[in-house]
């Protein structure tokens, strides 16, 4: 605020003395009438200055007032997420260790196994009725026998890592997904 009465305060005075000045000019009238009139032009565009100057400080005051109170919230933000932050880091870090031991080895998940197809497709869309997403993601299907086996599998996530399989392993468990009489299996893929 003083900074402004002084700019004022200065713009004034020396626009006073300009203007004096100028009138005391020993030329033609119409000179100093001249002489005034840019004395006073100068004086008005100095204070016009002086007071835009004053309201884009107010302006980038408030402005950075906002954007310090939007960082604190931020932070604030920040350490609430920051336990959830450290969990997640540590569980993905638990899971890439356990993806380590396999070895690059990719398993599927044996939800039922029959010598008869057909057997197994009210399996198949039971498992397409509880998982809406089941049919498109191609992770759940009914696998063809394999290596002299006469045995169709019904395979619920396919080509995992070894910390997927055990994760689908157990929400074809608890889903109760393997049919009575049998057990879902983690298995390597061939």
């Amino acid at each position: 605020m003083w900074d402004m009465v002084l700019i004022v305060t200065g713009g004034l005075f020396s626009t006073v003395l300009a203007v004096i000045g100028a009138w005391t000019l020993r030329v033609c009238t119409i000179l100093r009438v001249v002489a005034v009139v840019v004395a006073l032009a100068s004086g008005g565009t100095t204070l016009a200055l002086a007071f835009l100057s004053q309201r884009d400080a107010a302006v980038a005051k408030e402005e950075t007032a906002s954007i310090k109170s939007q960082l604190n919230s931020a932070n604030q933000e920040l350490v609430v997420h920051q336990a959830l932050l450290q969990l997640i880091n540590f569980t993905v870090g638990d899971l890439a260790k356990l993806n380590a031991i396999s070895g690059g080895t990719r398993y599927y998940v044996r939800v039922a196994a029959d010598t008869d197809r057909s057997r197994l497709e009210p399996y198949l869309e039971y498992i397409y009725r509880q998982f809406k997403g089941a049919r498109e993601s191609g992770m759940v299907a009914i696998r063809e026998p394999e290596g002299g086996s006469k045995l169709y599998r019904l395979v619920f996530g396919q080509h995992l890592d070894v910390s997927a399989a055990e994760v689908f392993h157990r929400l074809a468990t608890s889903h109760r997904l393997p049919p009575e009489g049998q057990h879902a299996a983690i298995v390597p893929e061939p």
